[in-house]
């Protein structure tokens, strides 16, 4: 995963001096565009984990906004990595 802050504690600190949204939101967290052969889920696997070892960061009412985003991100990788699988089980059978 690429990452501005390549240990929770940089982020952590970060935080802690700015709780802005906006900024966060602003943040690189990820690559824009990956490319490829083969399966993606491990990838995808990766990113998921990753955002979800930022969810202990996210505690009060001055990270709502932000552990909703991370939570939503974490979906987001649930759903791609169903796909993913979904399609790949799809070519299998039919390469048969």
């Amino acid at each position: 995963m690429h990452c501005l802050f390549y240990e929770l504690s940089g982020l952590a600190y970060f935080l802690e001096k700015n709780q802005d949204f906006d900024v966060f939101n602003k943040l690189p967290f990820e690559k824009h565009i990956i490319s490829g052969a083969g399966s993606f889920v491990p990838y995808y696997e990766n990113c998921k984990e990753f955002w979800q070892s930022l969810l202990p960061l996210f505690t009060g009412l001055k990270y709502l906004e932000h552990k909703k985003y991370v939570e939503n991100k974490i979906d987001g990788y649930r759903d791609i990595i169903t796909s993913e699988k979904m399609r790949y089980f799809i070519d299998d059978f039919y390469d048969d």
